[in-house]
């Protein structure tokens, strides 16, 4: 028997094998739905695909959640032959198909959903509904027709339904690094009270800005940042110093979207690059199926942009802030910090962020006394800027101080202090983005502890 006819009498088998689990399931009464893939071809199962297949599973346990309908027996089995998911409930069977068949149809993946619904008269199809039929991947015509006349290559097929699920999967994971940080922006600016800084109840140092202008910003630069992620993947062969260089034009054109939403104020360059840069190594590395922890890329940003920034820290004619910290105390601000992976959100901000948030302190609490550990330590090129190295210094040091006692300050000094920096015109605006970035750190380690939780695969 050559490979190809196992692989078919295997297949063979577990149909069986399914039938008589649908039948034995049934006997106990209700309405079943039965998951499979519609995988063309073999194999019928890879990590891939089993990812397709509990995605599914997830959206199936919604429909029953949504609708307040209870299951009585859910069994999900990952099998060579193909995983297979059962769950057994008292709804009416002709209800139960409409909401899967909204599953079906809802996105690309959906139309590798194989949903079939029974009960003990037999299956319930769409046609007895009135439910237009499944169409083909690649024609788009009736699936049923394609299939029993083989008009397609199934080579062909295989690519497609590939394609459907990378592309499912890659466009998810976009949004959501997007998502991770517009909230990031959205919790920084609305912690408060920072001193000189822009948050919920004034607006510190600044008199073109306000709250609301942070969140126009925030609000159409989620698509920047979705682009670079993508920017990422799609360009996952080069070297990280070449990442970076393709970086620059459309992060001017997150800039122009920046702009353009506040009215020509600056709100978020400086997390424009920061963010850019951290979205483009995730992608960097999603593209390879690497999941990195927040450490390890931070410390890929250092190597992307570290040739081109260390050049431009060391130009003879220093034009920013942060070249002009660097030419008069050897420290440039936050081009250093990410040519040198971000140290003080590493070993200060978000170590500090983990404890405050270990020891009960909500999520405002926390990111009041993580920025403070900030100002202690970061070289905030802000302030250089304003106000010059003297205060600086002084500014790191008062913020050292209250931090080096037995209890943290209240926010009624906090607020003495916001005082006191709006009238002298200190604004600490890279301490603001690095709290950002120990935010976003936070957030995406837990994205990734879900992830792993969530994509482990079902019992045999």
């Amino acid at each position: 028997m050559t490979a190809q006819q196992e692989a078919v009498r295997l297949l063979l088998e577990a149909r069986e094998r399914r039938a008589q689990r649908q039948a034995l399931l049934l006997e106990e009464g209700g309405t079943l739905v039965c998951l499979t893939m519609n995988i063309p071809g073999l194999p019928k199962t890879s990590a891939l695909i089993g990812r397709a297949f509990l995605e599914g599973a997830r959206w199936i346990d919604r429909q029953f959640s949504r609708f307040g309908q209870e299951v009585k027996n859910r069994q999900l089995f990952a099998l060579p032959t193909g995983d297979e998911g059962y769950w057994l409930t008292d709804a009416p069977a002709g209800q139960v198909k409409r909401w899967m068949v909204e599953v079906e149809e809802f996105c690309g993946l959906g139309r590798l959903l194989d949903i079939d619904v029974l009960d003990r008269t037999g299956g319930i199809s769409r046609q007895s509904l009135g439910l237009p039929a499944r169409r083909c991947l690649i024609c788009g015509g009736d699936a049923r027709l394609c299939a029993r006349g083989q008009l397609h290559p199934m080579k062909l097929l295989r690519q497609r339904t590939e394609t459907i699920i990378r592309d499912h999967f890659a466009a998810q994971r976009a949004d959501e690094i997007a998502a991770l940080c517009c909230k990031s922006m959205l919790y920084e600016v609305s912690v408060t009270p920072k001193p000189g800084l822009v948050d919920r109840r004034d607006n510190g140092a600044h008199r073109d800005m306000d709250f609301f202008t942070f969140l126009d910003s925030a609000s159409v630069l989620a698509l920047q940042f979705r682009r670079l992620y993508r920017l990422g993947r799609i360009h996952s062969g080069c070297a990280p110093a070449q990442l970076f260089s393709l970086l620059r034009f459309p992060g001017l054109l997150a800039e122009d979207a920046m702009y353009a939403a506040t009215g020509r104020v600056n709100t978020h360059k400086g997390l424009i690059f920061s963010l850019g840069i951290l979205c483009a190594a995730i992608g960097w590395h999603d593209e390879k199926e690497e999941r990195p922890d927040f450490d390890q890329l931070l410390a890929f940003c250092g190597r992307m942009v570290s040739p081109v920034l260390s050049q431009e820290l060391a130009s003879a004619h220093p034009s920013t802030g942060g070249e002009r910290l660097f030419a008069e105390t050897g420290r440039g601000g936050i081009r250093q910090e990410a040519c040198a992976g971000y140290p003080t959100v590493r070993t200060v901000g978000l170590p500090a962020l983990r404890r405050f948030l270990a020891q009960g302190y909500n999520s405002n609490d926390a990111g009041v006394y993580t920025l403070l550990a900030i100002l202690a330590a970061a070289e905030d090129s802000n302030i250089y800027a304003r106000r010059g190295e003297t205060v600086r210094q002084q500014v790191k040091q008062a913020a050292a101080r209250l931090l080096d006692t037995s209890a943290l300050p209240s926010f009624e000094r906090l607020d003495r202090w916001n005082q006191a920096f709006s009238e002298a015109g200190i604004s600490p605006g890279g301490s603001a983005d690095l709290l950002a970035l120990c935010y976003f750190g936070y957030f995406y380690e837990q994205g990734r502890t879900l992830h792993e939780r969530e994509n482990s695969p079902p019992a045999s």
